[in-house]
C-alpha cells in the first residue's frame, strides 16, 4: 500500500524542468502578443482620429451651408484650434461638443488639446497657388504627438511631398500628422 501511494505522488506532480518549460512558453507567447496588442491600440486610436475628422468635416460643411463661409481663422496665425472657433457648437449645434485630439502634444495646454483647423482664408493669403485647390484642412498631431506640418512646410505637404503625413506602413508610432482636407485624407492613414 505504501508503494502505490509513492507511485501516485511521483506521477501526480510536475518536475522543475516541466514547470520551467511552461513558464518559457508563456513568456514567449507574451513577448509575441504584447507588441501586437500595442499596435492594435494605436490602429484603434488612428481610426478614431479618422472618424473624428469626418465628424469635423461634416460640421464644417454644415456651417458653410448656413453661413456661406467656413469658420474663420485669423490670417496672422498659421492655424486655429477647434477651441478657438466660435459657432461650431453654439448657437446652432453643428457638433454636440468639441472633440479633443486623440494625440495631444505632451506639453499641450487646455486650448491646444483640440484638433488644428486651417481655413481657406489663411491659405489664399499664404499660398496663392493653392487657391481653389481645397477649402479647409483638419489635422491631428499623430502618434508622435508633435506638430509636423508648420507654416513653412505646409505647401509641400498639400502638394504631395508627404514625408510629414502619418503613414502606418512606417510603423504605427511613426512621425507625421493625420490630415483630412475637403478632398479627403492625405497619405495612407489606414
Amino acid at each position: 500500500m505504501l508503494s502505490s501511494l509513492c507511485v501516485r505522488k511521483r506521477f501526480g506532480a510536475f518536475t522543475l524542468i516541466e514547470l520551467l518549460i511552461v513558464v518559457a512558453i508563456l513568456a514567449i507567447l507574451a513577448a509575441i502578443a504584447t507588441p501586437n496588442f500595442l499596435e492594435a491600440q494605436m490602429r484603434a486610436k488612428v481610426a478614431r482620429v479618422r472618424a473624428d475628422s469626418r465628424t469635423l468635416a461634416t460640421a464644417m460643411e454644415s456651417y458653410a451651408l448656413d453661413n456661406v463661409a467656413y469658420p474663420f481663422c485669423d490670417p496672422q496665425q498659421n492655424h486655429s484650434y477647434l477651441s478657438d472657433i466660435p459657432g461650431l457648437t453654439t448657437p446652432v449645434a453643428y457638433m454636440q461638443n468639441l472633440l479633443p485630439d486623440v494625440f495631444p502634444a505632451e506639453d499641450a495646454d487646455a486650448r491646444t488639446r483640440y484638433y488644428r483647423y486651417y481655413p481657406v482664408d489663411y491659405w489664399q493669403y499664404a499660398y496663392p497657388q493653392l487657391r481653389g485647390f481645397w477649402r479647409w484642412i483638419v489635422m491631428s498631431n499623430g502618434p508622435d504627438r508633435k506638430i509636423d506640418i508648420t507654416r513653412e512646410n505646409a505647401q509641400s505637404a498639400i502638394l504631395g511631398d508627404l514625408w510629414m503625413v502619418y503613414d502606418p506602413t512606417n510603423g504605427v508610432r511613426s512621425q507625421g500628422d493625420v490630415i483630412l482636407t475637403n478632398r479627403g485624407f492625405l497619405g495612407n492613414t489606414m
